[in-house]
């Protein structure tokens, strides 16, 4: 007796329920669009959206909208408020933010109340497309054996910054691709049956602010090293005669050159080369891990050096002024660079465009020993 009376007021709650919801209109649509130069989205960046509502209906049924942004917060749409009499459409701007890396569809939403000969009706909730959008997930474009501008421009990841807005978080990152064994490591290049063939590296922007007076349209494109630039087939350029190649995948930045930022990339360990026992803790002091920068004449230096201005003199131990060990401390100084053993990333205060990577420099006494028993890749260490 009792199940039978709680069934009977269920289901006369659920018609009630029913009764209840609101109105679709017939003839009302939501489009969302994004530029397909932004459904690549850098970490924390904005990119723009436009949206369009329109009103098909009846010839009496005027339209009294407002955006809702409660489906999604991350999507910030205005143009709320507006009335559409038939036929009309409602242009919507706005602009989407995320900080966590994915793919994501995003929507739109919107609320309205009907008008028909002059009597409102219940309010009704209509939603868009969705809209495809990855966050700062990045495809390595494959370099093969010497291709230093393998950039794919369909790879790139953007997002805009407004005048007087800060830089700090925008990142975008690398996921490590395995080589295939016995199969090409690389497009156009020889065999090996072992390694990562992308290493896996984040790129992020750890302070500056757009000091101009308009928006700025930041982009990070990736590609892997070339075999060129890697330890065991490495040739002079573009690598220098006495560094070990590059121990991270290389970014290519667009969009900042003349504004002051501290841009940090991780490096992989497993990467790093032993000279006769000399491994991260003893080069990292030293400043023999360090950002670095494709130079016009083709060689890895360290970043510091495109500068325009800024720290740039040899401290008498082989390095730049400059050098900080440790995580980056808001010091914004042109010039200064470190290492973070800790966190394995290595990061610069610079002011230009460049392609970037992070690459250890043994330092001119490793000439002495190359190609003996003492130089090693480093392996991985276990439960890494």
């Amino acid at each position: 007796m009792t199940t039978t009376h709680t069934g009977r007021i269920c289901a006369a709650y659920l018609v009630v329920a029913l009764l209840a919801a609101p109105p679709v209109f017939a003839g009302v649509t939501m489009t969302l669009n994004a530029s397909s130069d932004y459904t690549n989205l850098l970490r924390n960046a904005v990119t723009p959206f436009t949206a369009t509502i329109g009103n098909s209906a009846g010839s009496t049924d005027s339209l009294d909208w407002t955006v809702d942004n409660s489906g999604n917060p991350l999507l910030v749409l205005s143009g709320s408020g507006t009335t559409l009499p038939p036929g009309a459409t409602l242009p919507v701007t706005g602009q989407y933010a995320n900080g966590v890396y994915g793919n994501y569809v995003v929507t739109a939403g919107a609320t309205g109340t009907e008008h028909t000969s002059g009597a409102p009706a219940a309010n009704s909730p209509i939603t868009s497309n969705g809209v495809a959008i990855t966050v700062g997930n990045a495809k390595a474009a494959y370099s093969g054996y010497d291709d230093l501008n393998a950039f794919d421009p369909a790879n790139a990841l953007s997002g805009d910054v407004a005048a007087g807005d800060g830089y700090a978080g925008i990142s975008s990152r690398t996921l490590s691709e395995p080589r295939l064994a016995g199969g090409p490591a690389f497009v156009g290049g020889p065999s090996f049956d072992s390694g990562l063939l992308v290493l896996g590296t984040e790129a992020i922007l750890r302070d500056g602010a757009n000091g101009t007076a308009s928006t700025q349209t930041i982009t990070m494109n990736w590609r892997n090293r070339a075999e060129v630039e890697d330890f065991e087939t490495m040739s002079f350029p573009p690598v220098r005669s006495y560094e070990y190649g590059l121990a991270g995948d290389v970014v290519k930045m667009t969009g900042l050159d003349g504004s002051t930022f501290v841009l940090q990339m991780s490096y992989n360990e497993d990467e790093l080369v032993e000279e006769l026992g000399r491994d991260e803790a003893w080069y990292a002091p030293r400043g023999w891990i360090y950002l670095a920068w494709l130079d016009p004449s083709g060689y890895w230096v360290n970043a510091v050096e495109g500068n325009a201005g800024g720290i740039l003199v040899d401290d008498g131990t082989h390095r730049l002024d400059g050098f900080s060990l440790g995580a980056y401390d808001g010091d914004m100084t042109l010039g200064r660079w470190g290492v973070d053993p800790t966190d394995n990333v290595v990061w610069a205060v610079v002011n230009h465009n460049s392609q970037f990577a992070s690459t250890p420099e043994p330092g001119t006494t490793a000439l002495l020993v190359v190609g003996a028993v003492g130089l090693i890749r480093r392996r991985r260490k276990p439960g890494r």
